[in-house]
């Protein structure tokens, strides 16, 4: 077990829960009685036997479980120290999408001219089975934008791709 995986265990259980939910994508042959001629894939939640979404032939299924172990992993590979981070996981009820932002509170810039004024760093990961969001990672900052708590998160580097054959995490 790795250290991303106990705090989402410990602070966010349930969604943490949800995220593992076991899928599958299943050819589709038939629909309504009908044959469907050109390939089509469901994605399907495997603990209720729902679909989350169709796709066509090219559509790459890459489980919630696997990234979030993934980053896991390599945030323990790299000594990242996630305890005092703040860690949110943001998951659709259907699970068309995941969003898991971690900022770390031990990586905080001073601005020069107003000490009051800090940046935040973080990560932040976010994909799909809809296909309504292309997979990303993000290198991200917070920023106090007011003193009234208006924030703002702002990525600096960003990897966006599509759910295809070709992603490989």
């Amino acid at each position: 077990m790795t250290t991303l995986i106990n705090i989402l265990k410990k602070n966010h259980s349930n969604d943490l829960d949800h995220a593992m939910t076991p899928v599958k994508l299943i050819d589709v042959k038939t629909q309504n009685n009908f044959t469907v001629n050109n390939p089509k894939y469901m994605v399907a939640n495997l603990n209720n036997n729902t679909e989350i979404a169709t796709h066509g032939k090219d559509y790459n299924l890459i489980p919630y479980e696997k990234i979030l172990f993934g980053l896991s992993t390599a945030l323990n590979q790299y000594g990242i120290d996630l305890n005092k981070s703040t860690i949110n996981l943001d998951l659709h009820p259907n699970l068309n999408y995941m969003r898991l932002r971690v900022l770390f509170d031990n990586l905080t810039h001073v601005m020069k001219y107003n000490p009051k004024d800090t940046l935040k760093f973080g990560i932040e990961v976010i994909s799909s089975y809809d296909a309504s969001i292309v997979f990303q990672l993000r290198t991200v900052f917070l920023r106090l934008i007011c003193s009234n708590g208006m924030k703002a998160i702002r990525p600096l580097q960003a990897t966006e791709k599509k759910h295809t054959k070709g992603l490989i995490l």
